[in-house]
């Protein structure tokens, strides 16, 4: 598969210096997830695609953050989260 570069990478890059979160929305099969995975790199990622981790922390979100946290910790450096299809767990965006 080809990546094809984008032009929002740049801003993204920008933001995330700055210690901005972001959130991305566009159109499924349009590269969203690629663009992340392949050229921002997150440090920590979980995918809500996966049934497995929405039945996980669907009932209790506050696992994810504590799990977290403690992921967190073990960085010397603010390390970069990703979260894909988070709106498949709406509370998550509470934490």
């Amino acid at each position: 598969m080809t990546y094809i570069p984008r032009l929002i990478e740049h801003n993204i890059q920008q933001s995330l210096k700055r210690g901005k979160s972001i959130l991305l929305l566009g159109p499924r099969q349009t590269g969203k997830t690629t663009l992340i995975e392949q050229q921002i790199r997150p440090d920590i990622s979980y995918s809500f695609a996966k049934a497995s981790l929405r039945q996980r922390y669907e009932p209790n979100p506050a696992l994810l953050e504590s799990e977290l946290e403690e992921q967190i910790s073990t960085y010397t450096r603010c390390p970069l989260v990703f979260i894909d299809e988070v709106q498949k767990i709406p509370r998550v965006m509470d934490i």
